[in-house]
């Protein structure tokens, strides 16, 4: 099975049951492959996608805005993470087995899980979140992005845009947040 694959079926299950999706996509800029999470969330938005968000600095607040003012019932977090697998391989887990698959912390200080919790204890919502990482390669303090990191964005770039094409009423509204914005950058 391709990660390709793999991906496009996860993403129709979760998409087949929930109507409101947001995308988060979690990273720096200036860390390597870390900022593969900015690097998908740009794409996306090339290709239309308006309920994309990119958290570059302050997580919780990011994902308090993004739950407070889109309201989703599921979000889809992009972000990098090494678990010592091939560079560029791409892991998808659901928050429930975020453990399970050693995904328990990203590359940032605090563990997504205690993030994601926190945030719906705040704001008292039930949400599905699937995870959606990407093994880094290199975590320098460097601008460039690793081919086989590039790679994995560019196929959930493609696997998500061939998978709202039909699904525009689910994808459509746009939210605002305050801060960490893609098109801002």
């Amino acid at each position: 099975m391709t990660e390709e694959y793999e991906l496009l079926s996860k993403l129709k299950e979760v998409l087949g049951v929930h109507s409101r999706v947001a995308i988060v996509c979690v990273g720096k800029d200036l860390r390597g492959d870390d900022a593969v999470g900015p690097y998908t969330c740009r794409e996306l938005l090339k290709k239309g996608l308006k309920n994309v968000v990119v958290c570059e600095d302050d997580i919780i607040t990011c994902f308090y805005e993004t739950i407070t003012n889109y309201k989703p019932l599921t979000i889809i977090l992009i972000d990098a993470v090494d678990l010592s697998l091939k560079p560029g391989t791409i892991v998808i887990t659901s928050l429930e087995d975020i453990e399970e698959v050693g995904m328990s912390t990203s590359t940032h200080n605090l563990p997504i899980r205690t993030v994601v919790e926190l945030i719906k204890t705040l704001v008292g919502v039930d949400l599905k979140i699937l995870v959606i990482g990407i093994q880094v390669s290199n975590l320098d303090l460097t601008q460039q992005i690793s081919d086989e990191v590039i790679k994995s964005a560019n196929t959930i770039v493609k696997t998500l845009t061939t998978l709202t094409e039909g699904l525009n009423s689910r994808w459509s509204t746009t939210h605002k947040t305050t801060t960490n914005r893609a098109d801002n950058t």
